[in-house]
């Protein structure tokens, strides 16, 4: 009897202990103590403190409210906000909100950050909203998570996220601030990303004249590309589509008028006699034609953005005949990428350049040519690869130069019935795609994303032409 006791008192007692030991742990994961432990923990004791903060039960955001008003130290405010919004994510809590508000107006620039940070990583579109008018904060990290996050995104109804929620107050204030910042900022990377807001709204703007122009709406259309050149007067997006717009309405004299203001004219000469088609551009003639070697990267969504590789076009024409020349200057042309032999083949997965005609000046028909080293061509109408086009295309790789080009002639006439005379106008461009050496696609003019919008290309206009009756 006195054995059975005896066990029985050892069991009870190691029960008693057991749940002791469990109700002391429970004590030191509740919340409030993790917390105050976590301020001066360091090493794997920060981080065991961290993953039971994750795992704890009960109101974690009511004590980490609490805690971030009673915190000293900015950078332990800052990683208090960080965790109730990592909960958030998981557990959603409407006082979040209010502390994310609360650290965006807080004296140090640590808690402003990671309210910053933490809005663009984690928060949704209406959270986002608080950031509005941080592009005016006084710290560079806390400027540059707002500009990028109104930045970035579509331009379409359905897809602008918390740009797209703006109040119109708000949203005009927000383009006020960032037009003012794109001037004063002495980081070039920071000016371009507040030009980039600014951009997107241009780009709006530009979109919503193009509609109105298709329903006949001139004068609204006008206001509003108008209205984004008062925003940013160097954007050559709203530029060219000024040009495009007295196109348009039939003042051609106005359209080239504006299009060589702004440098959006490439002004083609009769040339004095025809390049020979060899791949090889070092003839002569071809230094009489429109030149530049200006290319702008294709994929800068709001802003114009110039390449870092360099490249060349030379553009004529003689005969009712079109000429151009293309170089691709590489400091390794062993790198370049050539695996498509067969016309109409993938070619823009190579080294290639591309032509684009739009004779008619249109918002949606083009004509495109991609041509890679190898001389092989893919054409196509407005994304129909079975129309395949009379003309004459030749490239050659030139190491003792540092380029690779292409030559291309066609007559006037594969392209529109319309005879070539003086002063017509068409609306062209021209891209290179770098593949081996580098990943960038440029354009002699700025496409603002994307190289197939033929409403942005601009404006060629035929010098010295003969006359329908020569």
């Amino acid at each position: 009897m006195k054995r059975f006791l005896l066990i029985a008192c050892i069991t009870l007692a190691i029960l008693v202990l057991s749940v002791g030991l469990v109700w002391l742990r429970l004590r030191a994961d509740k919340p409030e103590r993790l917390i105050a432990r976590l301020e001066s923990a360091k090493g794997t004791e920060r981080q065991d403190i961290l993953l039971r903060l994750s795992l704890s039960r009960g109101d974690v955001i009511a004590t980490l409210l609490h805690a971030f008003d009673r915190a000293a130290a900015p950078a332990f405010r800052a990683e208090l906000l960080d965790l109730a919004l990592k909960r958030n994510l998981r557990e959603p809590d409407e006082r979040v909100e209010s502390l994310v508000r609360k650290a965006l107006t807080d004296k140090a620039a640590e808690p402003r950050r990671a309210a910053a940070y933490g809005l663009v990583a984690y928060g949704n579109p209406k959270q986002q909203l608080a950031l509005a008018d941080a592009v005016r904060d006084a710290d560079p990290p806390v400027r540059r998570h707002a500009y990028a996050l109104f930045a970035s995104g579509g331009y379409g109804p359905n897809n602008r996220g918390a740009f797209g929620l703006l109040p119109a107050e708000q949203l005009t204030n927000l383009i006020a601030a960032c037009v003012e910042k794109m001037k004063t900022e002495t980081d070039p990377e920071m000016a371009f990303l507040a030009r980039s807001v600014v951009g997107r709204e241009i780009t709006i703007r530009c979109e919503e004249a193009a509609q109105a122009l298709l329903s006949a709406d001139v004068s609204k259309a006008k206001a509003l590309i108008e209205g984004a050149l008062v925003l940013d007067p160097e954007n050559q997006q709203a530029q060219v589509r000024l040009a495009r717009l007295y196109l348009a309405t039939g003042d051609s004299t106005a359209a080239v008028a504006a299009a060589r203001q702004y440098a959006a004219l490439i002004e083609t000469p009769r040339l004095s006699k025809a390049p020979v088609i060899d791949g090889d551009p070092s003839d002569e003639v071809w230094r009489e034609g429109y030149t530049t070697e200006r290319f702008y990267h294709t994929t800068s969504t709001y802003v114009a953005k110039p390449t870092t590789g360099k490249s060349r076009c030379h553009v004529g024409h003689r005969d009712g005949m079109i000429y151009v020349a293309m170089l691709g200057f590489e400091d390794d042309l062993d790198q370049l990428v050539v695996k498509h032999k067969d016309r109409d083949g993938d070619i823009w997965f190579d080294d290639c350049v591309e032509l684009i005609f739009s004779p008619d000046c249109s918002e949606k028909d083009f004509i495109q040519f991609i041509i890679n080293p190898a001389g092989t061509v893919m054409d196509q109408r407005s994304g129909d690869k079975t129309a395949n086009f009379k003309c004459e295309h030749k490239a050659g790789v030139f190491k003792e130069r540092g380029y690779w080009a292409v030559e291309f002639a066609i007559e006037a006439k594969e392209l529109t019935p319309t005879p070539v005379t003086t002063g017509t106008v068409w609306a062209v461009n021209f891209f290179r795609a770098r593949i081996g050496a580098a990943s960038e696609h440029s354009c002699i003019w700025p496409m603002y994303g994307y190289a197939l919008r033929p409403g942005l290309y601009p404006l060629a206009i035929f010098k010295d032409a003969p006359g329908r009756g020569d």
